[in-house]
């Protein structure tokens, strides 16, 4: 099968590109340089560089592939809400656009639009599924409100339109290799008062779950990605702590944390909501490869080259 992802460089991206890859597909990734490329190359898949806010060699690609992926990601952790709300929100909504109308024109069946866990919104620790309505939070606020519009481009066009919303996905990379970074070097730090549910999901089980919707789903269809076992803020980060033998993060207020990591990561970390995740698990059969953080978490510090010191689950 030939699948076009766009984001295809960046922390899932490489990760959905290669699971598609070494399953035998044929994949072409928009990326923004040819060193992105090369890398993708290495991985088995061929690419473009392009920009989805422009138009070029990709709007030929896209209409070629048989299914979609957008793995466009909101605005960098470290960026003030107050800066970059109006701008990020316009730059998703029409990259999001141009895609799936480039793609609305060809081959393709589907298309796989990925969001948030924090689309959700927080919900003061309570369980959601993908039946409830979003309510942006966090990182999630500089995407707007890119929903209606596509599902009204998906009714228009008749292609498939299949919304995504993983939880906090950890592995090497991404938030997780900034809050090791921290922790490492003695800065970890916990928003208080640190007992807020944080829904998480493994990296390599995010792009085994993409492989299946890519493999199995053809009409409209919610997914929300998680492993199904929250944790709190501060039970993750001293886990983590614990594992390299380092000092554990300190609580910190919202805006102390804030003022290091800005708005919108602080009200990410401080979010509580817990997502079950079985609608995807089920209905794909999927086994999970990484079944919860006391597992993943020992598993991924090793996969970064930190030695695990401390007690690792079985």
């Amino acid at each position: 099968m030939k699948v076009f992802i766009s984001g295809a460089s960046g922390f899932l991206g490489r990760a959905v590109s290669a699971e598609l890859a070494e399953k035998g597909h044929q994949v072409t990734g928009l990326v923004n340089t040819d060193n992105e490329g090369k890398a993708l190359e290495k991985r088995g898949c061929g690419y473009i560089v392009g920009d989805a806010l422009e138009g070029g060699q990709w709007c030929s690609a896209i209409k070629d592939a048989d299914k979609v992926i957008s793995l466009e990601r909101p605005p960098i952790y470290g960026e003030d809400i107050s800066d970059i709300h109006v701008s990020a929100q316009g730059s998703f909504t029409e990259r999001s656009t141009n895609l799936f109308k480039a793609a609305a024109n060809g081959k393709a069946r589907s298309f796989l639009m990925t969001y948030d866990i924090l689309c959700y919104g927080s919900r003061s620790g309570e369980w959601v599924s993908d039946a409830d309505a979003v309510e942006p939070a966090g990182l999630c606020k500089s995407m707007g409100d890119p929903f209606k519009a596509m599902e009204k481009l998906a009714e228009e066009s008749g292609l498939g339109l299949v919304n995504i919303f993983p939880a906090l996905v950890y592995g090497n990379g991404g938030w997780f290799k900034r809050i090791v970074d921290d922790i490492e070097k003695g800065e970890g730090s916990i928003v208080e008062p640190g007992n807020n549910y944080l829904s998480l999901i493994h990296v390599d089980d995010l792009a085994g779950i993409y492989a299946g919707i890519i493999e199995n789903v053809e009409g409209n269809e919610v997914y929300v990605l998680s492993d199904g076992r929250p944790v709190t803020q501060e039970e993750l980060l001293k886990h983590i702590s614990a594992l390299m033998g380092v000092r554990e993060p300190r609580i910190v207020s919202f805006a102390d944390y804030a003022k290091k990591n800005g708005k919108l990561f602080a009200e990410t970390m401080s979010s509580s909501l817990r997502a079950e995740g079985l609608k995807a698990i089920d209905t794909l059969r999927y086994a999970m490869k990484v079944r919860s953080y006391d597992k993943g978490v020992g598993i991924t510090l090793e996969s970064m080259g930190i030695r695990v010191v401390g007690k690792k689950a079985a």
